[in-house]
């Protein structure tokens, strides 16, 4: 069963529509489209909120990334009421340091999405690793950079709710 066979536009009331759905939470393959819009590339990453997905936009021709939800996430009733508003408010914050966010909607199977842009790099993590301690100078650089999205985040309300050093 492919269950990105199709997209659905983020109801206003999102809640009616996937309150107390049994939600399948097999990962997306590679292949697999959501819509005729986007296709899977891979895996590049998990987390507490949901799994992230390297994906080709076939309809601009560019690489993307896209957040599917977890299914727990998707069946709380408070959470799925507020994700249309906060996915409209965090595509207009528009600062360099944040991800555009291009599209959003609701899987076959009931499970919520974004879709952003998808950028080239490492985590501080990674770069830590591979370099070992940042000097002064680049380490407030950093600092700064993060401050800077986080204020503009601040400014028009929204709390990012998951700011680690990772």
């Amino acid at each position: 069963m492919n269950v990105a066979a199709q997209p659905h536009p983020i109801p206003a009331s999102a809640s009616s529509s996937t309150r107390g759905r049994a939600v399948d939470c097999e990962p997306l393959r590679s292949g697999s489209k959501i819509g005729e819009r986007y296709e899977i590339a891979s895996l590049i990453g998990r987390g507490g909120t949901g799994d992230v997905y390297l994906a080709d936009d076939l309809e601009q021709g560019r690489r993307v990334a896209v957040k599917v939800l977890a299914p727990a996430l998707c069946v709380e009733p408070r959470f799925v009421a507020r994700f249309p508003g906060e996915a409209r408010s965090a595509s207009a914050i528009g600062h360099s340091g944040i991800v555009e966010l291009l599209d959003a909607g609701v899987l076959a199977d009931g499970r919520l999405y974004l879709v952003m842009e998808h950028l080239e790099g490492c985590s501080l993590e990674t770069e830590l690793a591979i370099h070992g301690p940042l000097d002064p100078l680049r380490a407030c650089e950093i600092a700064l950079a993060v401050a800077s999205a986080v204020a503009a985040a601040h400014a028009r309300g929204i709390l990012h709710r998951d700011l680690k050093p990772g």
